[in-house]
């Protein structure tokens, strides 16, 4: 395993703790078959022991209630069913799939999108100040297509450095900086913007 310079997996959080538990292993076998049944599952045994507790997804807003509890038992569904009907919950079926599927979210949707310089975009961004109000909501259409969803911390970074702009404030829609898009890799927001100024 060779470590990356500058590497920072602080807001990478699982691959942090998969990285961990990689080189651990390694340090503690060396010169064994890393993809050996046994060593597979020493790496997955450490890799959830730590984690535990997260398998379960736990649903911060209702306290101690898990999308797990939710999809088996569900005794927080049977308790308020009791409490408000004065009877025990007897029906077969106890899941609360509507609340599991409203709570559970692969990736947090903390973000906010906007426009990046790619494609037609530059055109579009001339016709929109041109168009009328029908118009500009068949562009703002396409302009979706090329729109990117920041996390909160990205965003905040790039608006402290001036790098987002409002297209429209009545539509809510941001415009990336086109020297902080790359085709080749994405927003960066790390940029030398002197570099971009002419001399």
């Amino acid at each position: 395993m060779i470590p990356l310079k500058a590497e920072n997996l602080e807001r990478l959080y699982d691959i942090k703790n998969k990285k961990e538990k990689t080189a651990k292993i390694i340090n503690e076998n060396k010169g064994a078959d890393f993809l050996s049944q046994e060593i597979l599952n020493e790496f997955y045994k450490h890799y959830y022991d730590d984690r535990g507790e997260l398998m379960d997804f736990p649903i911060s807003k209702t306290g101690n209630t898990t999308i797990y509890s939710l999809l088996s038992e569900n005794e927080v569904g049977r308790r308020n069913y009791k409490n408000r009907k004065n009877v025990d919950f007897s029906h077969l079926i106890a899941q609360a799939f509507t609340s599991a599927g409203e709570n559970f979210k692969v990736i947090d949707n903390n973000t906010t999108a906007v426009v990046v310089y790619f494609g037609n975009v530059e055109t579009l961004l001339l016709d929109y100040k041109k168009a009328d109000l029908k118009n500009k909501i068949s562009i703002l259409q396409e302009l979706q297509k090329y729109s990117v969803s920041l996390f909160s911390y990205e965003y905040e970074k790039l608006l402290e450095q001036g790098a987002i702009t409002e297209l429209d404030e009545e539509f809510g829609i941001k415009l990336l900086a086109s020297f902080y898009y790359s085709n080749e890799y994405g927003v960066t927001t790390e940029v030398d913007v002197e570099k971009y100024i002419p001399d």
